[in-house]
């Protein structure tokens, strides 16, 4: 039997592996670390600020009105509220709560002088006062006692004010002053002067307007109108004082009420309160600003005023009313009136409240791509360290 010899024919393959590098595992090994590093500092921020809220813009607001607040008293009660009010004069002028009025009794005097009441708080911004002028007279009709209502800046020497005056002749008449300026003044209107007279002081922005009611069913009548107005902190007052022959004055007031902002600290007090019962006298004790006088409507040659140390402006010449002769209707204006009106709501600029937007919602796309990718590179890796070994 011959040998044969079997050749055995391998087919030759066409498809050959890629030469590739030999990857040490030392490194697959150190960017597995890297990269599952990575991953796991992504998740923890993540983590940690989900529900973090990202504040949106905030919708710009208005500052917020001060508080309002009302001041009244009908003087009913035995003796003056010194809650409310506290005394001052520059005279021996007396002052007293009986039959539900205020009554002041003001000596007479060489020079002018004065006797008030006034709030114990700083008044500051816009605000509306009223008070009823009962009546006003002078021994044999001397000239001349004012019964006044005012808005006074005692902290700059009762320098500015806005008022509206009763004078002892009958005279009704609005002023007004900036401190170093002189007094401008509204047209004199005739009242009676043991009549009660109803009168109005209010301030908005830089316009101040007085008002009057003689109780002849009119209601209240626009006396004056002005413009670029003291509009600084002041003290509500009411009060008395003598002019030209200075004689002795009494006034009664009543029905008292206001409604104002309060600044943060009360102005300090002019002159010194006193304690009472029914009645009492508060004398001057140190320098107490004396209040501008008045100018008035002059009826006649109008005296000089004395020097005093404290500067008086000069009243300027007013025609005098034609006696008798009662202004016609004046047109009712529109006041602002502070009865059932609302204390004024601050206006807020809103819009749709944003939504806040949270992190956790706002990162979960990037946290996703990060973990994915770190996925994918190890995945790449290992396929690589098993063509390499």
């Amino acid at each position: 039997m011959s040998e044969q010899l079997i050749t055995v024919i391998k087919p030759e393959s066409g498809f050959r592996l890629p030469h590739l590098p030999k990857i040490k595992p030392v490194m697959v090994i150190i960017a597995t670390i890297v990269l599952a590093i990575i991953s796991v500092v992504t998740a923890f921020l993540l983590y940690q600020s989900r529900g973090r809220p990202v504040a949106p813009t905030a919708p710009a607001s208005r500052p917020k009105a001060a508080a309002t607040t009302t001041i009244s008293d009908d003087f009913n009660g035995a003796s003056l509220d010194t809650s409310k009010w506290t005394t001052a004069t520059n005279n021996s002028g007396t002052v007293s709560q009986l039959s539900g009025t205020i009554t002041i009794n003001h000596p007479t005097s060489t020079t002018n002088t004065y006797t008030n009441i006034h709030l114990n708080n700083t008044v500051t911004g816009d605000f509306v006062a009223e008070a009823d002028f009962i009546s006003i007279s002078t021994p044999g009709g001397q000239r001349l006692g004012t019964q006044e209502l005012s808005l006074t800046d005692y902290a700059g020497g009762a320098d500015a004010f806005l008022r509206i005056v009763r004078f002892s002749d009958g005279i009704l008449n609005s002023f007004s002053k900036l401190t170093s300026v002189a007094t401008v003044e509204g047209a004199p209107v005739t009242v009676p002067i043991n009549q009660t007279v109803k009168v109005k002081v209010q301030r908005i922005g830089n316009v101040g307007q007085t008002f009057y009611d003689t109780g002849d069913g009119q209601g209240y009548r626009l006396h004056s109108n002005f413009t670029n107005i003291y509009t600084g902190d002041g003290v509500l007052e009411v009060f008395t004082l003598n002019w030209e022959q200075f004689p002795a004055v009494t006034t009664v007031f009543d029905n008292f009420t206001a409604k104002v902002n309060l600044a943060a600290a009360p102005t300090p007090t002019p002159g010194t309160p006193a304690a009472c019962t029914t009645s009492f006298t508060v004398l001057a004790l140190g320098p107490t600003p004396t209040p501008g006088p008045t100018p008035t409507p002059t009826g006649g040659p109008t005296p000089t005023p004395t020097t005093s140390p404290t500067p008086t402006p000069t009243p300027s010449p007013t025609p005098t009313p034609t006696p008798g002769v009662t202004p016609g209707p004046t047109p009712t204006p529109t006041p602002v009136t502070f009865g059932p009106t609302p204390t004024p709501t601050p206006v807020v600029v809103s819009g749709p409240t944003p939504t806040p937007v949270t992190l956790a919602e706002a990162g979960s796309v990037a946290g996703t791509w990060t973990i994915s990718l770190a996925g994918i590179g190890l995945l790449i890796l290992g396929g690589m360290l098993l063509l390499a070994f």
